[in-house]
């Protein structure tokens, strides 16, 4: 009980990095003596200190000596230097300020790590336990994992719908569907990965910011990313008119020369990608390209043509639909062209959430695919603390 509530209270310290520390994983620490904090810190910027060494700092700073404390951490410790890190080892740091016990929540999968933080720790002579509160520290990581075990973008798909399932009406409106703390939470979610995409009808229809609008402003903007077969965007969009100073990027099959320099003059990355058997941009092809070029994760929020698509592919991890107590009748479905035999042969997603947002209810869920990754992480018998 003692290791899950010091372990809780890292991930809650680690949450703070959220939107700040891509491409490496959401940390944090807590130094414990005799049953008192004596220093806690979290992974807070890309290229700052890690979670360890922020919590090791601040124990010093208060004057707290953390020589035989027990450090509470929600990842393994990195253990390597390469050309490419910003941070020393952070097993050397542990070892250095004598530091006695190790309680971790999961192994890194990061294969420059993966164990071998661990095996140096004990090799030390430290006592390093695992496997506490595991199943949350996935779930806080789940960008960082899947991206790395997939080699591509952690990718959410998010909307808002009716009871029976429609995105928007026949005749396209959908403003606004849910509830005000419903779209409150959207903001946050848009936050926490590294960019938000739409399709060109949802551009056209809905003239989206695709900003992170909420209030204490602690993300930073995520990458706006459209795809559409020929780039018509409207010259009066927000995503045109804002490009200047929040990242925007189209990647599209076609578009004329004139089209593209005046995108390019707005300040929209355009880039031009393989057409797909439907002659729409191939999503495969988008998707590496965002990865090669370090997106991390990124959130679908629409319309029901790209959530479709990205269906019937199978390319997601997780959905969340937003559900509002209305009926919206012969409306725009994400789901329409899927057409299961059976029930048993339907999608089905795995590890539900359900939370309420006023009127609205959230329902998310896992790739089936995804949560086998995600699962390997987890011990068979997650208990308070396992003996490595």
């Amino acid at each position: 009980m003692e290791d899950r509530y010091y372990m809780e209270h890292a991930l809650r310290l680690a949450s703070a990095g959220a939107g700040h520390v891509t491409p490496n994983p959401l940390v944090g620490a807590v130094l414990v003596r005799n049953g008192q904090v004596i220093g806690e810190g979290w992974h807070a910027r890309y290229g700052g200190p890690h979670a360890e060494q922020a919590a090791i700092d601040h124990a010093l700073q208060q004057g707290n000596d953390p020589r035989g404390a027990t450090l509470y951490c929600t990842l393994e410790p990195c253990s390597f230097t390469a050309p490419d890190k910003h941070n020393p080892p952070c097993t050397t740091a542990i070892r250095t300020h004598g530091i006695r016990t190790v309680v971790l929540a999961i192994v890194d999968p990061n294969p420059r790590v993966r164990g071998s933080g661990i095996a140096q720790l004990k090799q030390a002579g430290i006592e390093v336990r695992t496997g506490v509160c595991a199943r949350k520290a996935v779930r806080q990581n789940e960008a960082y994992i899947l991206s790395r075990e997939q080699r591509r973008p952690y990718i959410v798909l998010k909307w808002a719908q009716s009871l029976d399932g429609c995105m928007a009406t026949g005749s396209h409106d959908s403003k606004w569907i849910s509830s005000p703390s419903a779209r409150e939470e959207a903001h946050h979610l848009r936050g926490r990965l590294d960019a938000v995409m739409v399709g060109s009808g949802t551009a056209a229809h809905d003239d989206p910011q695709l900003t992170v609008r909420t209030a204490n402003n602690r993300y930073p903007q995520p990458l706006r990313v459209v795809v559409s077969r020929h780039g018509n965007l409207r010259k009066d969009s927000h995503l045109v008119t804002q490009a200047d100073t929040i990242p925007t990027r189209l990647y599209c099959t076609g578009i004329s020369p004139d089209q593209q320099s005046r995108l390019t003059a707005a300040g929209i990355q355009v880039i031009p990608v393989e057409p797909d058997s439907e002659s729409l941009p191939s999503l495969h092809q988008v998707m590496q390209h965002l990865y090669d070029d370090g997106i991390q994760s990124i959130l679908v929020e629409g319309g029901a043509r790209l959530h479709a698509s990205l269906l019937r592919q199978g390319l997601y991890d997780r959905i969340t639909a937003f559900t509002e107590p209305v009926f919206l009748g012969d409306g725009l479905r994400p789901t329409d062209n899927l057409h299961p035999a059976t029930v048993a042969a339907a999608p089905r997603l795995l590890d539900s959430e359900f939370h309420r947002f006023g009127s609205t209810i959230s329902i998310s869920g896992l790739h089936p695919d995804a949560a086998r990754l995600l699962h390997d992480l987890i011990p068979d018998k997650e208990a308070s603390c396992s003996p490595v």
